[in-house]
């Protein structure tokens, strides 16, 4: 294993190559320096710092030369030290040669020097390299000729805390710098000190070494976290930073905590780190670059507005309440008259489709506001519209379970595909602000409301089985329009911070198990409703029995064989059974085959 070094420019050799040979010395790694430039033509070769001629045009390499002179040569001379390695790669695109380079090497951890961009964006070398390396990767701003000496490591009440202190624990360990680790607590919080020291006690438990040694633990009770930092950061020679993702890494280090110590000591170090990507990490950046290249992404404006849009109409309120209750009474009366045209005017007043999709975007940019607007408007809503629906039940004259109540008590993973796809087309037509004429039809599609009111129906007509199926059709619906509005909004540009990300995806995550859970019972109802003879050939089979003096007691369909049990007063006649088998043909049942059991009576009894 190696630490690997990117020069690119003279800035860089200041502060990165002591610091980066010291910690190879410490962890007893080789050191590899990548020197980087833009030429015409890619070319790759290793250099000899000793064999430096005088006049040499290349500043920079003279630079490094000098630098590292003297480590090469106790390299050579003394097995015991740090191989090291110095590799000259000139490309067109240097970061994709220095990317092949370092999957080749495969360090335990790169070191680069980044600068702010002239377009103040992160199209550098460093940024690229911190977009696209699947390897830990350090970032340093500023420095002197020496390493630093006192770093003081904030931390952050953030998910990838513990992932990435563990990656830095053998890295801190190694250094003979001293750290102090800070904690900055809100005057808000009670025992702020307290607090603060459980985080930081927590935080080096998991990097497996306690405070005795080079690391000093600090709690600042502020409610400014910048100006804790900066405060802080006046008594260390560095500032080391941990964040979750590369747009993260450029804000950490060009944002206003860096504008705020620069303004006391413009060459303040500062340091970011960012941890090994995982798969998903490594998988994102070209799930990215294939979207924006096919998929037309949504302007900043129009993703504005559709935030607001569903901020507003996910918010539980007056408004909101009187809908559901409206829809829903809009429902139960339709369920009962067994009215289609009734239940779809219900889908089309009620809102829950609005606080779905917030979910979903909630999720996608890991809004935990937006998240518990949007999901204790859900569940508000389920339980005032099955309250009122089972009121509904118990006040009726009505008490017959209705063919529009029965259809939505037996959900199947037909109805799981249509939710999903749903949700797909509601964010979708959100998105596409000119498309919002398709989110009524949508509505229709999924419906919310009227599978509550089934369920508050049934459950005062005492068809508890039947309810119960309609509620899990109501949790097969919300499931599904959630991970489809995610995969939309996904697709569509609306996506989230990356330090946000870490417990969004694993809820994410989990949404997607929990579907696909579910879709194990529905594809056995769907595989239950695939086993049994359409209504029509079973309506036509029981008048053809009554016709011959019998009565239908079951009718099954076992693999390819139809079970027809009647009752009697003697065996079921041949004739009746091949009239029976010509019913089956002409409803091209052709490969079906007849068993009729007869079960005997007598005559006007059991």
């Amino acid at each position: 294993m190696a630490i690997a070094v990117i020069v690119e420019k003279t800035a860089d050799i200041e502060m990165t190559l002591d610091w980066a040979w010291r910690m190879a010395l410490a962890r007893s790694e080789g050191l590899f320096v990548l020197f980087a430039q833009v030429g015409p033509e890619e070319a790759v070769c290793d250099l000899d710092p000793t064999a430096v001629e005088n006049g040499e045009k290349n500043q920079l390499w003279v630079a490094v030369a000098t630098k590292v002179r003297r480590w090469y040569i106790d390299a050579l001379d003394d097995p015991e030290t740090s191989d090291l390695v110095i590799r000259k790669v000139i490309a067109p695109h240097p970061h994709r040669a220095v990317l092949a380079e370092l999957e080749r090497a495969e360090p335990s951890f790169i070191i680069a020097s980044a600068e702010r961009s002239k377009r103040n964006d992160d199209r550098t070398l460093s940024m690229k390299l911190a977009r696209r390396t699947r390897f830990p990767i350090f970032l340093c701003n500023g420095g002197t000729s020496e390493a630093p000496k006192r770093i003081l490591f904030p931390l952050f009440e953030t998910e990838f805390i513990d992932s990435s202190v563990r990656e830095l624990a053998p890295i801190i360990g190694a250094d003979s710098a001293r750290y102090t680790v800070l904690a900055v607590v809100p005057t808000a919080v009670e025992f702020g000190e307290d607090v603060g020291r459980k985080s930081i006690s927590r935080a080096l438990k998991t990097m497996g070494v306690d405070s005795a040694g080079q690391l000093k633990t600090k709690v600042v009770i502020s409610d400014d976290l910048d100006d804790a930092i900066a405060m802080t950061a006046a008594d260390h020679d560095a500032l080391l930073m941990a964040v979750p993702g590369p747009s993260t890494m450029y804000r950490s280090l060009f944002g206003r905590l860096r504008e705020r110590i620069k303004k006391r000591d413009d060459a303040f170090p500062f340091i970011v780190f960012r941890q090994r990507k995982s798969w998903h990490q490594r998988l994102l950046p070209i799930l990215d670059r294939w979207l924006n290249l096919w998929v037309p992404q949504t302007e900043r404006a129009a993703r504005i507005d559709v935030y607001e849009s569903l901020q507003s109409g996910s918010r539980w309120g007056f408004d909101f309440m009187m809908l559901i209750a409206l829809s829903t009474a809009i429902a139960a009366l339709g369920l009962l008259q067994g009215s289609p045209a009734v239940v779809i005017g219900a889908m089309l007043v009620a809102p829950l489709m609005t606080p779905m999709l917030g979910a979903g975007l909630a999720l996608l940019q890991g809004n935990p506001r937006l998240l518990k607007e949007s999901t204790k408007s859900i569940l508000l809503g389920f339980l005032l519209a099955l309250a009122l629906g089972l009121l509904v039940g118990l006040l009726s004259p009505i008490k017959v379970l209705t063919s529009e109540m029965a259809a939505r008590g037996a959900p199947n993973l037909l109805d799981l595909g249509v939710a999903l796809i749903s949700g797909f087309a509601a964010a979708y037509a959100y998105a596409r602000t000119h498309l919002s004429a398709a989110l009524p039809g949508v509505a229709i599609a999924a419906a919310l409301v009227p599978p509550i009111a089934t369920a508050g129906l049934c459950f005062a007509l005492g068809e508890f089985q039947v309810g119960a199926g309609a509620v899990l059709l109501f949790g097969t619906n919300v499931l599904a329009i959630v991970v489809g509005a995610t995969c939309a909004f996904y697709s569509f540009g609306l996506r989230g911070r990356d330090d946000l990300r870490s417990w969004a995806s694993r809820f994410i995550l989990l949404l997607v198990f929990a579907t696909l859970l579910l879709a194990v019972p529905l594809s056995s109802f769907l595989w239950g409703i695939a086993e049994r003879p359409n209504a029509g050939l079973s309506g036509q089979l029981k008048q053809m029995v009554e016709r011959s003096g019998y009565e239908l007691g079951a009718l099954e369909k076992r693999g390819d064989w139809v079970v027809l049990k009647v009752r009697g007063d003697a065996r079921f006649p041949p004739e009746a059974v091949t009239q029976i088998e010509s019913a089956l043909r002409e409803a091209n049942q052709r490969s079906l085959k007849l068993r009729v059991i007869t079960e005997l009576v007598t005559i006007g009894g059991q």
